[in-house]
């Protein structure tokens, strides 16, 4: 059911949305029910606790009505068909006899179709209900025609059957081009910002700390976009600051050597001083000595 598939699309792409913001949502709503015919129509329900969530008639909406449903003796021929659905989770379809509001009673047809994308854990499921009237009114009238002229109705069985056939295609090739259309768009929305992101880390990576993201959308991504811009901003700042840092510190080091240079030269010059006159003092020493021993001798 395309009905199916589009309700998968919308709660995947809304996972933050509870039933009751489901039933408040004019989006939803809209693609929830669809006409099934002149009467029927399409249903969106919480299986285990039988809570419409979408539904014709507002009235419905929002209340769990299994047990009144379950235990209601004018439904169980309706309860028949939906118990396999609320039991074991699978598709179910069936006629069965509807009680309207005069007393009186109807065949009806249902499909129960499972929604694969649990809402917050909750089983869904789509149902689609036709008055089986309607439901078997092309019979009807073939029957009608075969009485008539068999022929003629040959013909047109055959002509009806190539226009569903060429209708269920035009039908079936719009709903995947649909599908296909609004998987792109939310695909596109989603990637493209995340790509942004991925590029500008890996420029970051890099060490070009000017790299910054253009992305203008009012959501989680946008949000994440401003944060890593602002990160960026710091660490250029921090980056700047500390080579400003590293420049202070390379002309005190340079200084601070060249100081050093300098001291050492002038210790190495008066070293040199100090080591001549030790040895001059030595020497001075040494003739004083020798003049006291020719002075003995004589």
């Amino acid at each position: 059911m395309a009905t199916k598939k589009l309700i998968e699309l919308y709660i995947e792409t809304h996972p933050e949305k509870t039933a009751a913001d489901l039933i408040n949502d004019t989006e939803f709503q809209s693609i929830g029910i669809q006409p099934v015919g002149k009467k029927g129509y399409t249903v969106v329900i919480q299986t285990k606790t039988q809570n419409m969530i979408a539904h014709p008639n507002p009235a419905m909406m929002g209340k769990d009505l299994l047990e009144p449903l379950q235990n209601n003796e004018k439904m169980q021929d309706w309860w028949r068909v939906v118990e396999p659905t609320w039991k074991d989770n699978v598709d179910n379809s069936g006629y069965y006899h509807w009680p309207e509001a005069d007393g009186t009673y109807s065949d009806k047809y249902m499909y129960l179709a499972v929604i694969d994308t649990p809402l917050q854990g909750k089983d869904l499921s789509i149902a689609a209900t036709t008055y089986t009237d309607e439901f078997n009114a092309p019979a009807k009238l073939m029957d009608e025609k075969l009485s008539t002229n068999k022929d003629s109705v040959v013909s047109e069985i055959q002509n009806t059957k190539r226009k569903i056939q060429q209708t269920t295609t035009i039908t079936v090739l719009a709903m995947i081009a649909a599908i296909t259309a609004l998987s792109i768009l939310f695909s596109r929305r989603l990637t493209k910002p995340i790509t942004k992101l991925r590029n500008a880390a890996v420029e970051i990576g890099k060490g070009n700390f000017e790299s910054h993201i253009d992305i203008k959308t009012e959501d989680e991504i946008g949000e994440l976009a401003n944060t890593f811009n602002s990160m960026v901003e710091a660490l250029n700042a921090s980056r700047k600051a500390l080579e400003e840092y590293n420049k202070n510190l390379e002309e005190k080091v340079h200084d601070r050597t060249s100081e050093l240079k300098k001291k050492s030269e002038e210790q190495e010059k008066l070293n040199a001083i100090v080591v001549g006159r030790e040895l001059k003092m030595v020497e001075l020493k040494k003739k004083i000595a020798e003049l006291e021993k020719k002075l003995k001798k004589k």
